[in-house]
């Protein structure tokens, strides 16, 4: 055995990730959503994990299974999970959770969402306290892309230029 794989230089981040979470899960402590947010994070793909806010565990009151409830951010997403619902609870079940039914719901707070329209408003808000550069600043800037060709010395300029108004608006 190579010191690699000792070490497990061998193993992807999935494979990890679930040996970490396996402990978790396995813990009495764990309440059931938790655990179902674990085994949901696990078992399925970036764009899922990207866009899930939440998910909620609930009794059946016609099932003796429970039905898990999955927040997602945006409409879109919502639409093409409950596509694809049945895929989702097979991969559930072979992790060891069984529901009746899965839910997608659009979370009313949009949290991941939210971020992104705070970031775009206060991008816009700095771009609009910019300060104007002195002449002496402009020099200073020219003198550190003189040694630079075409057209990599302009797009450099134009970096140090919207690092030095960021910096001197802040």
């Amino acid at each position: 055995m190579t010191k690699q794989n000792e070490r497990g230089g061998e193993k992807d981040s999935k494979d990890l990730m679930s040996l970490v979470l396996g402990s978790f899960k396995s813990s009495k402590h764990m309440t059931a959503n938790r655990r179902a947010y674990l085994v949901w994070i696990e078992t399925n793909g970036e764009r899922e994990v990207e866009h899930t806010t939440g998910v909620f565990v609930r009794k059946n009151p016609r099932d003796e299974l429970p039905i898990l409830t999955i927040y997602v951010d945006n409409r879109m997403c919502m639409i093409d999970f409950l596509a694809q619902r049945e895929i989702y609870r097979a991969r559930l079940s072979e992790k060891g959770l069984d529901f009746s039914e899965l839910e997608f719901k659009l979370d009313k707070y949009k949290k991941h969402q939210g971020k992104s329209v705070h970031l775009k408003e206060e991008k816009k808000k700095i771009s609009h306290r910019l300060i104007e550069l002195s002449s002496e600043e402009k020099e200073q800037i020219s003198l550190l892309v003189k040694n630079m060709e075409e057209p990599l010395k302009t797009k450099a300029y134009k970096a140090i230029e919207a690092s030095f108004k960021y910096n001197k608006s802040v």
